[in-house]
């Protein structure tokens, strides 16, 4: 399972133990959902607007 965690309008992506996946966003999110498995990230940014983002496999 992964963990979303914002961090100045941006969405950091990490291991249950804490470790650093991936930055997501560009400084302007307010939302993120993950999917039931954890492949497919849905941003919401300031503006309204909504990016869809994959994640990367380490």
């Amino acid at each position: 399972m992964s963990l979303l965690i914002f961090k100045s309008g941006k969405v950091e992506l990490r291991k249950e133990s804490g470790l650093l996946i991936q930055t997501l966003g560009n400084g302007h999110a307010i939302d993120a959902n993950l999917n039931q498995i954890g492949a497919l990230i849905l941003l919401t940014l300031d503006s309204g607007m909504v990016e869809h983002k994959k994640k990367v496999d380490h």
